[in-house]
């Protein structure tokens, strides 16, 4: 009799498992970022009020940036009213929490930091960083153009000589 040899079967495909799609994170604008954070209020508030100046002089806009963001809890009432009554003040007051690079924490600390309108200390302790005094509480939270170091009180800058 002839030799029959049993049929041949493939061995079972291995089961593969589609990955679980993780849906992007979707980042805006600084000024996108600080509204979404819903921490920022006092300081988007201001920056509204004189947004076209800003973008006047921030041109191109929006360029890549490093905003110092005091936290509404670093506003006293009496700063708020002053800063939206006086809009040359306030755009001041903006433009001084304004680092001209898109620079996360690691990157701020050295002795000085220059803002557009002046300089502030920057110090990295055991305790953390402090920019122009103020304690970086949220930190290097991005955006399409830069990022955002939130602090916890107004810092000080020193005006550019």
């Amino acid at each position: 009799p002839p030799e029959t040899t049993p049929p041949t079967t493939a061995p079972p495909a291995p089961e593969t498992t589609v990955p679980e799609t993780v849906p992007p994170v979707v980042v805006g604008t600084l000024l996108e970022e600080l509204t979404k954070a819903q921490t920022y209020t006092t300081l988007v508030e201001i920056v509204e009020s004189v947004r076209a100046q800003l973008e006047a002089v921030l041109d191109p806009y929006p360029y890549p940036y490093t905003v110092l963001a005091p936290l509404d809890s670093a506003f006293s009432e009496d700063l708020k009213a002053e800063l939206l009554a006086d809009p040359v003040k306030a755009e001041e007051f903006v433009l001084s929490l304004l680092i001209d690079d898109e620079l996360v924490l690691a990157q701020l600390v050295r002795p000085t930091t220059e803002t557009l309108r002046g300089f502030v200390q920057v110090i990295d302790d055991e305790s953390g960083t402090t920019i122009g005094g103020a304690r970086v509480v949220d930190v290097d939270r991005p955006a399409t153009n830069g990022f955002i170091q939130g602090v916890d009180a107004i810092p000080t800058v020193t005006p550019t000589p």
